[in-house]
């Protein structure tokens, strides 16, 4: 908090002990409470020795005194929000802030966070008014703070298997190990160094440990490892809080809020839930030996496990983006409970993610053959697609413009950009001056009139009214001017001004100028143009530093990846494809050849509809490679469309073919879709318009269906065909021009 506000000091904050007397809370502060400390047989709530207020009372007279200017947030607000039918009367600790008690009146303003708000949404609906700010998972996980997939292993048929699951997961941890210190070395972060979660079984009923034999497990990870672990890489977060004597062995206590930031711990043994608010980013893998019946158990700790090790998802190796599971004591009917309380919407463990078993989730490698072929891939022009996360313009342009002077790219970016948007304002205030709408208005904001209506007590009337004005005092016009940063942002309004009052002394021309500059600010048209001018300053900066930026870590360029996918338009990228790609694969898939992605059995697998088999059938005998361009990943192909509503949605071209040509590799691109669905003309469009701005990098750009039983091309690099795609209205326009047209 004190990182993201200017307001905020840490004198502002308070967090409230049981200690805590006083009468109400003091304006301008932020308190700290845990409700744990809100139990009734609690200092805070009970009165004694000098304590003269309980936290009821405290509460209750500051709403009395500020209304909604007493501000509740609460965090994690999913819980405690469940009722037993009584809608009226609180039921629980956190309930009373929304309900009231005959203790404390209801929080007239209530922020609740929660990643899964369901229970809160629930609970005020219908009594309070709400004003709800919805963040998708989905953007959560594009902005990489949170595991993009948990991979479920468990077992198939009805042998004893956990000691094999448990040497599985070992070597699966170990790969990810080496994974994550080769991606670590080539990126120059800091090391990553993944942690195997053990979730044992309890003891029996009153009996400390576990009846899980830690010996035997510690023997079976030892074996699997080139060389046996040191004793201090194993530890225990047990309830007991004590060592633990394994015939010699001595396994350390490790309180779970100090697991992240050990270095030494490599394997951590755990029974059921854990502490409130503990996460452990590095924690890659989990074997758990608990029993269908403790699903819960295993969702709560699963959801310590999704968040990101370095807050950013990784590119060059998707399968470092998931955590994995195995569940030896589980068959398909358990697994899928674990799977319904990780992906139900009202749980409390871990916001909906995507679910695998181990099945479906296959790490694919870049063909060994196919360098040529990647190389082309890196220099299709593709587009990122505005999402619901867009930023001002000015804010994108001068975080680029830091991100390059930081990367050593640009060392005068920011002082250029600052120079170039305040020589635009400089010229437009300089029109405005000419513009006597403009002057009444600055003059308008340089006064502050009032009226006098004076009561004659002895007539018993109003006898007089009056106005005056006055000039405005230094205080409102920067409430007036701080108003209009707020319209450019980045503080870029002090800038202007300060430099639009350089060499001047006189007090009323710099009072004047500000009036100016605000008022000017307050026009539509002017910040329009600001941010016309940095978003093209932006395309301009992204285009001429490609290859800088391209050149750069992962972790630097995921700076300017965000700042590109901010855009309020569709902008144009190219991609950087990764080393390896985690692929989910149904049951139904089937194996093709030739692909850019394969298995270790040069394969690549994927189920595919009728109208697709068909293009793959025709079009891969013929050609160098091909790949399977996938929907919504950080490396997909992308193109914009426009709905009827103007909105930007984006596309995803089914196919790209790959030929040779002499000495050059040819990229076709084919999408197959079929014109019975309700975006098919909206996407022929956006493909056409694709194809008029850069078909010239390409050698075919198709659509296909299949009409009275043939399959038919669009060809839309042949222009009269974009010119009628153009004019469609419906469906069935497309299908005619199919017959009409197609070959």
């Amino acid at each position: 908090m004190l990182n993201t506000s200017d307001v905020l000091t840490p004198m502002d904050m308070e967090v409230i002990e049981s200690s805590f007397n006083q009468e109400v809370l003091s304006p301008g502060r932020l308190y700290f409470l845990n409700t744990q400390k809100l139990g009734r047989d609690k200092l805070l709530t009970t009165l004694g020795d000098k304590k003269w207020w309980t936290i009821w009372q405290t509460l209750d007279n500051t709403i009395e005194r500020m209304g909604a200017r007493f501000v509740v947030i609460i965090d994690e607000a999913h819980r405690g929000m469940r009722t037993k039918g009584d809608e009226k009367n609180a039921e629980t600790i956190i309930q009373r802030f929304l309900k009231g008690t005959d203790e404390m009146r209801a929080s007239p303003l209530v922020l609740g966070i929660s990643a899964t708000p369901k229970r809160f949404n629930d609970l005020v609906a219908g009594s309070r008014t709400v004003h709800p700010v919805h963040v998708e998972p989905a953007e959560v996980r594009e902005s990489g703070l949170l595991k993009e997939r948990i991979v479920l292993h468990h077992s198939a048929d009805d042998q004893q298997i956990d000691i094999t699951l448990l040497r599985a997961a070992t070597r699966h941890w170990k790969d990810y190990t080496e994974r994550w210190a080769t991606y670590c070395a080539e990126q120059g972060e800091r090391p990553v160094v993944p942690l195997f979660i053990v979730q044992v079984e309890n003891a029996p009923k009153g009996k400390p440990g576990t009846r899980t034999d830690l010996n035997q497990a510690i023997q079976a990870i030892n074996e699997e490892l080139s060389a046996a672990l040191p004793n201090q890489a194993f530890r225990h977060s047990f309830d007991e809080a004590s060592h633990l004597d394994l015939d010699g062995r001595v396994i350390q206590y490790l309180a779970p809020s100090r697991i992240a930031a050990d270095r030494e711990v490599r394997v951590v043994f755990f029974k059921t839930a854990l502490s409130t608010g503990w996460d452990c980013p590095r924690a890659e893998t989990m074997m758990s030996y608990r029993r269908a019946k403790d699903a819960t158990y295993i969702a709560q700790l699963i959801g310590r496990m999704v968040r990101t090790p370095l807050a950013r998802r990784i590119n060059q190796d998707e399968s470092l983006n998931g955590v994995s599971l195995f569940l030896p004591h589980y068959d398909a009917q358990g697994v899928q409970s674990v799977v319904e309380r990780l992906t139900d919407s009202d749980h409390e463990y871990v916001p909906p993610v995507e679910v695998e078993q181990s099945g479906e989730a296959v790490t694919l490698h870049r063909a060994d053959d196919k360098a040529a072929i990647f190389e082309a891939l890196s220099k299709l022009p593709s587009y990122t697609v505005p999402t619901h996360r867009k930023a001002k313009q000015v804010r994108r342009l001068m975080s680029l413009a830091r991100a390059l002077g930081v990367d050593g790219i640009d060392q005068y970016a920011v002082s250029s950009a600052k120079s170039e948007i305040c020589a635009f304002l400089q010229s437009k205030l300089e029109e405005k001056r000419q513009d006597q709408t403009f002057q009444d208005k600055v003059r308008e904001k340089s006064l502050v009139t009032f009226g006098t209506l004076v009561f004659d007590l002895i007539e018993q009337r109003f006898v007089n009214t009056t106005v005056q004005e006055v000039e405005a005092s230094s205080e409102n016009i920067n409430d007036l001017f701080v108003e209009a940063g707020r319209k450019i942002a980045e503080g870029l309004h002090h800038e202007f001004w300060q430099r639009a009052v350089e060499g001047i002394d006189d007090v009323e021309q710099i009072a004047h100028a500000k009036i100016e500059v605000a008022v000017l600010l307050f026009a539509p048209e002017v910040i329009e143009g600001v941010e016309n001018l940095a978003r093209d300053r932006v395309g301009q900066w992204l285009s001429e530093y490609w290859e800088q930026i391209d050149g750069l870590p992962e972790s630097r360029r995921s700076v300017y990846h965000e700042i590109t996918g901010s855009s309020d338009q569709p902008a144009l990228i190219t991609i950087r494809y990764p080393e390896r790609v985690v692929w989910k694969c149904s049951a139904e898939a089937s194996g093709w050849g030739r692909h850019v992605y394969v298995d270790e059995g040069w394969t690549f697998s994927d189920h595919f509809n009728n109208l697709e088999e068909a293009v793959l059938k025709a079009e891969i005998p013929g050609c160098l490679g091909w790949l399977r361009n996938p929907a919504r990943k950080s490396w997909s192909f992308t193109l914009p469309y426009q709905r009827r509503n103007g909105e930007h949605q984006p596309v995803y071209p089914d196919f790209l073919f790959f030929r040779q040509d002499d000495d050059r590799i040819v990229v076709d691109i084919l999408d197959p879709h079929g014109t019975h669905l309700a975006d098919s003309v909206a996407k022929a469009k956006g493909l056409a318009l694709y194809a008029q701005e850069h078909g010239h990098r390409f050698g075919r750009i198709e659509i296909l269906d299949r009409i009275d039983g043939r399959l038919l091309r669009l060809d839309l690099k042949d222009h009269n065909i974009r010119d009628q795609i153009n004019t469609l209205a419906n469906n069935e326009g497309l299908i005619a021009l199919y017959r009409a047209s197609g070959r």
